[in-house]
């Protein structure tokens, strides 16, 4: 039997050697509209691959876009902050 790994929140050793601006904007439309939501959530509204989502959800964490909170259960609750509203803005005008 094979075994996933599973990607670390802690470590921003993962993440996308590439940026795609269209996923970027893709997953800040979602979370501006559908704020606190989780991981899961995210990738399978955005059409992405579970691991994907984390590195591009790490890297806009990095970027400061957006902001993990945790939930009290321990889960992450990913909503998109000031800086993230601009980037969309700007780019949906």
């Amino acid at each position: 039997m094979s075994r996933t790994n599973q990607v670390l929140d802690s470590g921003y050793a993962e993440i996308p050697q590439r940026i795609e601006w269209k996923t970027v904007l893709r997953i800040l439309g979602f979370l501006h509209h559908n704020s606190r939501s989780k991981k899961t959530h995210i990738s399978m509204t955005c059409n992405l691959g579970y691991k994907r989502c984390v590195q591009y959800l790490n890297w806009l964490e990095i970027m400061n876009l957006i902001k993990k909170d945790v939930d009290q259960d321990g889960s992450h609750l990913i909503s998109v902050n000031e800086w993230g509203i601009e980037l969309v803005q700007k780019f949906l005008k």
